[in-house]
């Protein structure tokens, strides 16, 4: 069976068991850079995260950063450490609840292992849906679909164009 998520739907990904062929697609390109340089430089990404720790100083440097300036292996550090240091992974205000200490586990040694695992046999995208559609769509494959409101008309119009429903 072939798994795909059109945009949105990482969390599902990881959270089912594994398909023979899968494709994850998303519109935001940083979330996409960091899959990316998980599966192929996990090594270094967790060699340059072993000298950070939980700052809010390094937090707001990693948020005004200029990424057209970065790699792509420092623009996925700079994500990582943005979504796990952040209240509630949104990446916009450092900290936690007061009751509760920082995550230190994007720091640790093999931490992405488990990720990078997961996305050895997966196709990573940053397409929109029409054209991930076109691309992947096959009488065995599932898609799983998380509608944003803004286009949710457009993209209804467009699915039903092609004759899929959902």
């Amino acid at each position: 069976m072939l798994y795909r998520t059109v945009f949105g739907a990482v969390w599902v990904y990881f959270g089912k068991e594994p398909s023979t062929i899968e494709v994850i697609n998303d519109i935001d390109k940083e979330l996409i850079n960091l899959f990316k340089m998980i599966k192929y430089h996990s090594p270094e990404i967790e060699r340059l995260l072993g000298y950070e720790f939980s700052r809010r100083d390094i937090f707001e440097e990693y948020k005004n950063y200029n990424i057209n300036y970065l790699t792509e292996i420092h623009r996925a550090i700079r994500f990582l450490y943005l979504i796990t240091q952040s209240f509630v992974g949104k990446g916009k205000t450092y900290g936690y609840g007061t009751t509760t200490k920082p995550s230190q586990k994007v720091f640790y040694k093999n931490m992405l292992s488990d990720i990078r695992e997961r996305l050895s046999n997966t196709y990573v995208e940053n397409l929109s849906f029409e054209k991930i559609i076109d691309k992947y769509d096959r009488d065995i494959a599932f898609s799983f679909v998380i509608l944003r409101i803004l286009k949710l008309q457009d993209m209804i119009i467009s699915l039903e164009k092609k004759n899929i429903s959902f």
